[in-house]
């Protein structure tokens, strides 16, 4: 569905661009400004990033368990709702700055795209981030 969202919106963009008149606003709501970002907004990212990636780092254990194995710790006794929420918190906080700061179709291709390239190639879970991880980093954003 993601990729079909970021396909979709990137050929919205090709359509919008033959078009003059809606060219001014709808081509700047759809992509956004990577390059003219303000120095706010990118302390606001940066300082966003720092916290959701602290977060995970202290509490890494316990969400991958509740993730990836929700009977196991449900026989651990921990919380799976609670662990499951701070995930989706961090998730849509880490998404919604993102949006804010570059726009969706950037934000969601480079959260798309690059897993979904790497995932025939890549045999285990810690290979595919750092094939995806790499994958964004070549491309110079």
């Amino acid at each position: 569905v993601g990729a079909a969202y970021v396909l979709s919106t990137a050929a919205s963009l090709l359509l919008l661009a033959k078009c003059p008149t809606a060219e001014r606003g709808w081509l700047n709501l759809f992509k956004g400004e990577i390059i003219a970002i303000s120095n706010s907004d990118l302390k606001l990212t940066v300082g966003a990033l720092a916290a959701v990636l602290f977060v995970l780092w202290i509490f890494r254990k316990e969400i991958i368990l509740v993730s990836f194995d929700r009977e196991l710790a449900l026989t651990f006794r921990k919380q799976v709702f609670g662990w499951n929420l701070l995930l989706y918190l961090l998730i849509g906080l880490a998404i919604s700055v993102g949006v804010i700061a570059v726009g969706p179709l950037v934000t969601f291709g480079f959260l798309l795209l690059p897993p979904l390239a790497v995932r025939p190639f890549a045999r285990t879970m810690p290979m595919n981030v750092a094939r995806s991880l790499s994958g964004n980093s070549c491309t110079g954003r």
